[in-house]
């Protein structure tokens, strides 16, 4: 697994510190790193995804609630929308 010091790198980057399939493939993987990153941080990932994975990956953290609200109203509005 990469360390932290390359996960921030890459979300500073605009890149997730894994790749989009873990989500469905590896969940325990993705929730290991997710939950080594700071809320602002799993919130930034939250923000590169759409929908259904977006809920996905918010499940996955430990400060679910937390990152939630580190959300823009906006995007949590149109998040419920997208998946009903």
């Amino acid at each position: 697994m990469a360390d932290k010091k390359n996960i921030i790198s890459d979300l500073k980057a605009g890149r997730l510190p894994f790749p989009m399939a873990w989500l469905s493939d590896h969940p325990g993987k993705v929730e290991t790193i997710l939950n080594s990153l700071s809320v602002v941080d799993q919130a930034r990932c939250v923000l590169q995804m759409r929908g259904k994975q977006q809920q996905d990956l918010i499940l996955l953290s430990s400060q679910a609630p937390a990152v939630v609200r580190a959300l823009p109203v906006e995007e949590v509005y149109q998040m419920v929308k997208e998946i009903g």
